[in-house]
């Protein structure tokens, strides 16, 4: 005997059973997440990774990591902000804790600038900002040596919609003469340590004598954190870490609006 399933289509859900399968629905999307959640990498662990990334002699090894935090649902923007600013710091703790000898922390140092700069691009072109005439000056004096953290900045406020000039290892004569061909909203100072107190007290000293107008001078860096007053010792207008904090005291609202205060 031959017999014949017939299959066709199920009727329509009642109102319990599409209670029910949205339930259900819902429980599995929880799982999921969780399964995920647990299966992805810490934060602390795609730092150190980058950071070996950029230390291995083969460069396909930075790429890699990158890849798979793309593959992961992390951002562009994300990782520009975020990881690779902590890949910087976790660089300059290893050579502080003679981990890598400065051969490395040079090379890898190199290769994180050249990723910021690709990342830096997409960073900038990801915000909504519209130009405005707000500029500013970023720069690192000559007695730092670092400009990880003073690219990130500029690329924060062109995001916002200001322009930016930058200047790597400065003086005071180079900072008065671009001030004096740019009405600059701000003049931006990035120093690592409690050592480049003394410098950036005549450093500002002169920008004040040599300079008219409003322009607002900015101290921000590593510096921030060394337990130094510097606002006192220095006689800057402001002193902080927050780009943010520094486009609005300099009067940058506009460009805040516009960016979304992302």
């Amino acid at each position: 005997m031959r017999i014949n399933h017939a299959v066709g289509r199920p009727g329509p859900l009642s109102d319990r059973q599409s209670e029910i399968q949205a339930l259900a629905e819902q429980a599995l999307a929880i799982v999921a997440d969780r399964i995920i959640a647990k299966s992805r990498p810490s934060d602390e662990t795609y730092v150190r990774d980058l950071c070996n990334a950029f230390l291995h002699p083969n460069k396909t090894h930075q790429q890699i990591v990158l890849s798979r935090m793309s593959a992961c649902g992390i951002s562009s923007p994300v990782i520009y902000e975020k990881y690779l600013p902590a890949v910087a710091h976790l660089l300059g703790e290893r050579w502080v804790r003679d981990e890598i000898t400065f051969v490395d922390v040079t090379k890898g140092s190199h290769r994180l600038q050249d990723v910021m700069r690709v990342y830096g691009r997409e960073y900038v072109k990801s915000g909504n900002a519209v130009q405005n005439d707000h500029t500013a000056y970023m720069c690192v004096p000559d007695f730092e040596n670092h400009s990880v953290g003073v690219f990130m900045a500029a690329n924060q406020l062109r995001r916002m919609g200001v322009w930016v000039q930058l200047g790597i290892g400065v003086g005071a004569t180079d900072i008065i003469e671009a001030a004096r061909r740019h009405d600059f909203s701000m003049i931006g100072i990035s120093a690592a340590s409690n050592k480049s107190v003394a410098p950036i007290c005549g450093l500002v000293d002169k920008l004040r004598s040599s300079l008219a107008g409003p322009t607002k001078i900015v101290i921000g860096g590593n510096i921030v954190n060394c337990g130094v007053d510097l606002l006192h010792e220095t006689g800057a207008d402001l002193v902080t870490c927050n780009i943010r904090d520094a486009a609005l005291h300099c009067g940058m609202i506009r460009c805040l609006k516009s960016a979304g205060a992302t």
